[in-house]
């Protein structure tokens, strides 16, 4: 197989190599390189074949053309609570790696556009290994941190994003000069609340942790939920916000909540749980929304009303921001918060009359 070169296209094309090379790495305006020239040039290089070496112009711009990720451990300590069974704790586990191949999905498909590539770190479990050095030796030219919502990533700190480029992934809480793509979590909670109230709720109820929670996910859907009564003309009842199943139930019972905002769908779920052992019915007597739009969503509760976790496109929201910043662009551009939607199932229905 022949490799076709830069001398053959400018042969070809009857001008430099170096007018060749201005044309083909997107520098002819900067150069003033005709137009007639740039058409020629790339019709030359289409007609050839021609394929630019990228290991060569990587060493010519000191570059490594590589992107790290680094995924930190699972901890499903943020993720749901009293669960009781182990078929439960099967399922966070589930979720957790639905969610990071959704992740990796995301970033695949964004690093493909990019004409990138990326290399993945699993995060040390040892707490005396500091794995910062590894990034500053040019071996990848910025850096993706999939963060845990209860603390921040140790990297954000460690690490100088002056003599690194980062993006944080799945959080809002960074060092300044670190981007960061994340989902709307007020947002999605507003939207779920919103929903109840346009079906004639207005008994509503928060089940799952709230603004005191160090997981900040938790604390921003709590807010938004809160916002959503407020926008409405409600008062926020701190007596309708609990973690505790059993709390629902008599609240339920003593008829001061027709409609539930669960924090997730896991948590939402051991709710609907205990609400079928307890005679309740759901939606007719009780309507739920859960957060996540987890794998299997469609098929629990008979189809759980939910708010979508747009997965794959925070990962690819925090992929084009790093490669953003790489290019010289803002920080403050290279931050996202990505929109969420309702899906409508068979939990929620209107109040009746």
């Amino acid at each position: 197989m022949t490799i076709v070169t830069i001398k053959d296209v400018a042969r070809a094309a009857g001008v430099s190599s170096a007018t060749v090379s201005k044309v083909l790495t997107g520098n002819s305006p900067e150069y003033r390189v005709s137009r007639d020239t740039v058409e020629r040039v790339r019709k030359a290089a289409e007609e050839l074949g021609y394929v630019p070496n990228v290991s060569a112009q990587n060493l010519r711009s000191k570059r490594s053309g590589m992107i790290g990720v680094v995924l930190n451990e699972f901890d499903s300590s943020g993720r749901s609570m009293h669960l009781r069974l182990n078929s439960q704790m099967d399922s966070i586990q589930t979720v957790h790696l639905t969610f990071d191949g959704a992740l990796l999905s995301g970033l695949t498909e964004a690093a493909r556009i990019h004409n990138t590539a990326f290399v993945v770190y699993p995060e040390s479990t040892h707490p005396s290994e500091d794995i910062a050095h590894r990034f500053l030796d040019g071996r990848v030219e910025g850096l993706i941190l999939r963060t845990n919502p209860t603390i921040q990533h140790p990297l954000l700190t460690k690490l100088d994003p002056r003599r690194i480029k980062m993006m944080a992934l799945w959080t809002q809480d960074v060092p300044p000069g670190v981007g960061y793509a994340d989902i709307d979590h007020k947002g999605g909670a507003a939207l779920a609340t919103e929903h109840l109230l346009s079906l004639g709720h207005q008994k509503i109820a928060f089940f799952g942790p709230g603004e005191k929670s160090p997981n900040q996910h938790f604390s921003m859907r709590h807010q938004g939920y809160q916002n959503a009564l407020k926008k409405a003309g409600l008062t926020p009842d701190e007596r309708l916000h609990t973690e505790d199943p059993q709390t629902i139930l008599s609240l339920f019972q003593n008829g001061e909540v027709t409609g539930v905002v669960g924090a997730t769908d896991l948590q939402t779920i051991l709710l609907h749980s205990d609400l079928v052992q307890a005679g309740i019915r759901v939606p007719e007597d009780l309507s739920l929304v859960g957060f996540d739009n987890i794998l299997g969503s469609e098929f629990i509760a008979g189809g759980l009303t939910t708010v979508h976790h747009p997965t794959q496109e925070m990962a690819a929201a925090a992929m084009n921001g790093l490669m953003g910043l790489i290019r010289g662009e803002t920080v403050s551009r290279c931050r996202t918060v990505v929109p969420t939607h309702m899906v409508i199932r068979n939990t929620t229905r209107a109040l009746n009359p």
